[in-house]
């Protein structure tokens, strides 16, 4: 059997931020088997023989979600040689009682008491040799954030695993383990009686106030304008043009060593232009990803989702929708991974559903592209009525997909908190790496393909124009159903390319264009299209990850109703848009 250790705890109890510290490389991520709870494995730094599991948060092994029966399957397999109790140290009932279980269990562990930092602000000490009488295992106070006591947690850890820890108590019976929690944090937890300071006030105008609203739509204000405003789009733009030099540079390369001109154009259109289509968006994914990990860390998400709770659940959502929400305006892809802390099954497949409408960034080249040429004095406008019009059909889709009855919302408040920048970096990187090799080698493989489908004609011969290429000839094809919306093969090809990848739909639509889509487009045309590419079907990628997490048959529900709701839509306006062209050719 493998040398494990396992890390269990209650949720913001600082469990991740410990496993990232004492592993200290990457980890292996993925989904526990028959489940879509994400799984999270590295090496022990102390002794890179074990492997250390992040089990999923758990308040209790009697499971009410998902999280819990994967907590609980993993601990009654007995496949841990030892298991590390994070406990909140100023807040410590719930991890009490989560160790009083580990203990009814007879499984070998060691407690951890987090946020020592924290507690002693507080005024706050823990007996450590009570608690470890109580309990029946070592207990160290420790601070995940700095490091504080964590070089002997791991020793303990490892003496453990090998078999010298102590021996857990006797079990105790389900009803009196909440009172034996209680009784032991009074027992062992000492606090001081202190007034309210500023963090408390803060967090009372946060959560209760009139303002409390108000404040998380300024605060999403406030991560739009930083994301898509100038910060992200100066970093953007640097990126792009670090991209065109190096295609400049790798096109004169090996224009010197006598290359092919298709070798050529498929290494620097194909194959640079392809990866940096995705790196280039990089910098404002890691920018929301690094602004949502800090309210993540600070104990704001928490109440995010607390005060939106009230308003979402006239649309059949609860406060946990809002976290994946504010992702799928970065990328469908990580949002739908988001989804899968909501405990509700009900809840989790109407927010994935509602997903779709939400615009991505992968969108916005598009979007400003088609505003500057139909609307160029009121371009920030037109796109900010594309998020809006997509918010708003979310929004309807959910009410008129809601059941009456509505599932409780229990949510532990977090207490606020400077997060500590080291875990934020570390939380930011990994899901931009999730970001880069999920969606990244997708677009890639796509924009290669349509390079190769637009320079060769049938036989494999470089075509003389992209109307005669295997790209035109396909759009061609499949033409006559997109007719009744105006839509001619130049249009269908970038949508038939941006299921692939939605930047490569934007490279397709500039290759047939010329980059001036007046070319290809009427304006009601040019809208038709537009309102076509809003609402159809979201990438593959995306796609991939709604299968992985909801199966597969969830997965062409959303692909063919986001499809057909696109068609009604475009052909509802353009043949509204005909028909008043031709009343007015009449008049």
């Amino acid at each position: 059997m493998e040398k494990t250790i396992a890390l269990a705890g209650a949720p913001n109890c600082g469990k991740t931020t410990l496993f990232n510290l004492i592993t200290g490389s990457r980890a292996a991520t993925g989904n526990w088997a028959g489940v879509t709870v994400e799984k999270k494995i590295g090496r022990l730094k102390a002794d890179p023989d074990y492997e250390v599991v992040d089990l999923p948060g758990a308040y209790s092994l009697t499971p009410y979600s998902l999280e819990e029966s994967v907590t609980r399957d993993f601990l009654l397999g007995r496949c841990a040689k030892a298991v590390i109790c994070v406990i909140d140290g100023t807040k410590p009932e719930a991890g009490i009682y989560l160790a009083l279980e580990l203990r009814s269990l007879g499984v070998p562990a060691v407690l951890a008491v987090n946020f020592a930092d924290e507690l002693r602000k507080m005024g706050g000490d823990v007996n450590l040799a009570a608690l470890e009488k109580e309990l029946g295992f070592p207990a160290f106070l420790i601070s995940a954030k700095s490091g504080e006591g964590v070089g002997g947690l791991a020793a303990a850890v490892l003496r453990t695993a090998g078999g010298a820890g102590l021996l857990p108590g006797a079990p105790l019976p389900e009803r009196e383990r909440h009172k034996a929690a209680e009784e032991i944090a009074r027992s062992c937890f000492t606090f001081e009686e202190k007034g309210k300071g500023v963090l408390e006030k803060l967090d009372r105008f946060l959560t209760e106030s009139r303002f409390a609203v108000l404040v998380c739509l300024l605060l999403v204000l406030i991560m739009f304008l930083v994301v898509f405003g100038f910060p992200g789009t100066v970093l953007k733009g640097a990126v792009d043009l670090a991209f065109e030099k190096l295609q400049r540079a790798a096109g004169a390369a090996l224009s010197a060593f006598g290359a092919s001109g298709w070798a050529i154009s498929l290494l620097v259109d194909g194959v640079i232009g392809g990866f940096g289509s995705v790196i280039s968006f990089l910098p404002q994914t890691a920018l929301m990803f690094f602004i949502i990990s800090f309210l993540e860390d600070s104990g704001y998400m928490a109440r995010a989702a607390f005060v939106s709770d009230k308003a979402l659940r006239r649309f059949g959502l609860g406060g946990r929708s809002i976290i994946p929400v504010l992702m799928g305006f970065g990328c469908t892809v990580p949002a739908v991974l988001a989804a899968k802390s909501n405990p509700s099954q009900r809840e989790r497949l109407l927010t994935v559903s509602a997903l779709p409408f939400i615009q991505c960034s992968a969108k916005l080249p598009l979007y400003l592209l088609f505003a500057a040429e139909l609307f160029p004095k009121h371009r920030a406008g037109a796109v900010a009525g594309i998020y809006l019009l997509g918010i708003i059909f979310a929004l309807i889709y959910c009410y008129l997909n809601k059941q009456n009855e509505s599932a409780g919302f229990v949510l532990e408040i977090p207490p606020c908190r400077m997060p500590s920048l080291r875990s934020i970096i570390k939380s930011t990187a990994y899901k931009c790496e999730g970001f880069v090799f999920k969606a990244g080698t997708v677009v890639l493989a796509a924009n290669v393909a349509v390079w190769v489908l637009s320079f060769f004609g049938p036989g494999f011969r470089p075509a003389e124009s992209p109307a005669e290429s295997l790209l035109g000839i396909l759009g061609r094809f499949i033409a006559p159903i997109f007719a009744p919306l105006g839509i001619g093969w130049e249009g269908v090809v970038p949508l038939f390319c941006g299921l692939a990848a939605k930047e490569a739909g934007l490279s397709a639509l500039l290759l047939l264009s010329g980059g001036n889509i007046g070319n290809v487009f009427s304006p009601a045309q040019a809208l038709s299209f537009l309102l076509f590419f809003i609402f159809y079907s979201p990438c593959f990628a995306a796609l991939g990850a709604i299968k992985e997490e909801l199966g597969a048959k969830t997965a062409f529900k959303i692909f063919f109703f986001q499809t057909a709701l696109a068609y009604g839509i475009s052909f509802v306006f353009y043949q509204f848009a005909a028909l008043f062209q031709n009343l007015g050719s009449v008049l």
